[in-house]
């Protein structure tokens, strides 16, 4: 009896000391301010951030700023059914569709052949071990991917998306991100959708994907102030899946309210350079009042190509250029920074080879960046003229015209 009874007093010795703490501790929390206790939450893992907003009522307003920057703001899907259904979802909500800030549609799609190039990462199967593929679901799934995209529900649900998302400013096509529904995917078949556009297939299937997000933006009323159509480096889109002919026919709405453009190209390289060059740049002009245009060529641009593109460009508005992977004649450049000498505030040359054969002059070149413009941010980087390695900056051409 004596020792249940010291036993009985050592538990509750023991409760009172944990419910002391956990008293003292929810004190010190509550007099941390919201702000301190959103920054702590910034180094939390996902699964202890969610327990975190569990614990209190507190903590759960404290945090629920940097809940929706977390996991609303940018929001990041694939075109599939499942993968849209549950954006379409969050755009119906009153409090998650108005914090989407921008739409990242990912190039991740089931192949006819089953498989996926892509690497390891944590959360999928283990390395070098191939997961068993379930061919029946797979198929099932692949049927389903092919019949969403011709029967024209996937602009339906993303124009409808875009509707909703009231906020929404940013639409891209990516491969950087790992899309919400692949990992859904990959349970069901035992395949992780590939990113790849290298095969025949994939190129159709990125083709109609541009396609879609470019009409569900228009269909929509979105007022889109970024653009972004990167499909990453080594797998970069044909220029040709920027032909809308039908798109000079009509006014788009988002025409008048996009500001930033950013195109990552990646040409055939037999291909006529002339011929891929128009429908470039007749999208580029599809928007007149474009401030910041980022254009970068996966597959190294000939000069026939960018002398083409050169003349053809004129954007009354552009402030910010960037250029990267291509070859040039230097008057090449002059021509097209004359012609935007007024506005132009930034450039940034990556990777350019420059030829100053057989008139043009690196002197004309370099006087024009370091005086007759008036840029604030000049940067060449990784840039070779007539061979040689050149990296500057507007400090180093100030100092090279004096």
């Amino acid at each position: 009896m004596h020792i249940l009874l010291q036993q009985k007093l050592q538990i509750t010795d023991s409760q009172r000391y944990h419910t002391f703490h956990r008293a003292k501790m929810s004190q010190l929390i509550d007099s941390l301010s919201p702000e301190i206790i959103a920054i702590i939450a910034q180094y939390i893992e996902s699964k202890d951030f969610f327990n975190l907003r569990l614990s209190s009522l507190y903590l759960r307003d404290s945090t629920f700023a940097l809940f929706l920057k977390l996991y609303f703001r940018t929001r990041t899907h694939m075109l599939s059914r499942h993968s849209l259904m549950n954006l379409l979802d969050i755009s119906h909500h009153p409090i998650f569709g108005p914090s989407i800030r921008s739409v990242v549609i990912t190039t991740n799609h089931l192949t006819p052949d089953g498989l996926s190039d892509e690497p390891y990462l944590p959360g999928r199967t283990e390395r070098n071990v191939s997961p068993p593929i379930n061919k029946k679901s797979y198929r099932e799934y692949y049927i389903q991917q092919n019949s969403f995209r011709q029967s024209g529900l996937d602009t339906t649900y993303l124009s409808e998306i875009l509707a909703n998302a009231v906020h929404c400013r940013t639409l891209a096509l990516a491969d950087h991100d790992q899309p919400w529904g692949a990992a859904f995917l990959q349970r069901e078949t035992g395949v992780y959708p590939t990113s790849s556009i290298e095969k025949e297939y994939s190129k159709i299937y990125i083709q109609q994907v541009t396609h879609v997000i470019i009409a569900a933006a228009t269909a929509s009323g979105a007022l889109i102030e970024t653009l972004e159509l990167n499909a990453g480096l080594g797998r970069a889109m044909n220029p040709s899946v920027l032909r809308f002919p039908e798109l000079h026919r009509i006014q788009l709405p988002w025409a008048g309210t996009l500001t930033s453009l950013q195109l990552l190209m990646g040409p055939d390289h037999d291909e006529d350079q002339l011929v891929w060059s128009k429908p470039l740049v007749d999208f580029i002009l599809l928007f007149p009042r474009l401030e910041v245009l980022d254009l970068y060529f996966d597959t190294r641009l000939q000069r026939t190509g960018f002398q083409a593109l050169s003349r053809a460009l004129n954007l009354p508005n552009l402030r910010v250029l960037r250029l990267g992977g291509f070859d040039c004649l230097s008057d090449d450049l002059v021509l097209l920074f004359d012609m935007h000498q007024n506005t132009l505030r930034e450039i940034v040359l990556n990777n350019v080879g420059i030829s100053t054969k057989p008139e043009g002059s690196w002197q004309k070149l370099v006087t024009m960046l370091g005086d007759q413009l008036q840029v604030t941010r000049l940067e060449i980087i990784g840039c070779n003229v007539d061979g040689h390695l050149i990296c500057l900056q507007k400090s180093d051409i100030s100092l090279s015209t004096r």
